[in-house]
């Protein structure tokens, strides 16, 4: 019983060390930092509007390889630092 597992492990190793070994690809996108700022207040839409925390904010753009996320303070600010310059959207989910 104990050969038949290490047979099975000892081919997912070599696997992973290749993949390790591979050289990164020429259309891969690099990760760029900016010095832009995007910051705003989550209101609700009631008649008499009040600052909303705990929202969930995502911000995703064709300059992020992946989107960020945040949560908002208790008076409902949320702020994302160091974005590239380029076109995002925001969106907010409570």
């Amino acid at each position: 019983m104990t050969k038949s597992i290490l047979a099975l492990l000892f081919p997912v190793m070599l696997l992973s060390v290749d993949a390790a070994a591979q050289q990164p690809r020429d259309n891969q996108r690099r990760v760029s930092s900016g010095t832009a700022t995007i910051t705003g207040v989550v209101m609700s839409a009631e008649s008499q509007p009040r600052p909303l925390r705990r929202v969930r904010v995502r911000i995703s753009g064709t300059e992020l390889e992946i989107s960020q996320s945040t949560i908002t303070t208790d008076d409902g600010r949320f702020a994302f630092d160091s974005l590239p310059a380029g076109r995002y959207t925001v969106s907010a989910v409570r």
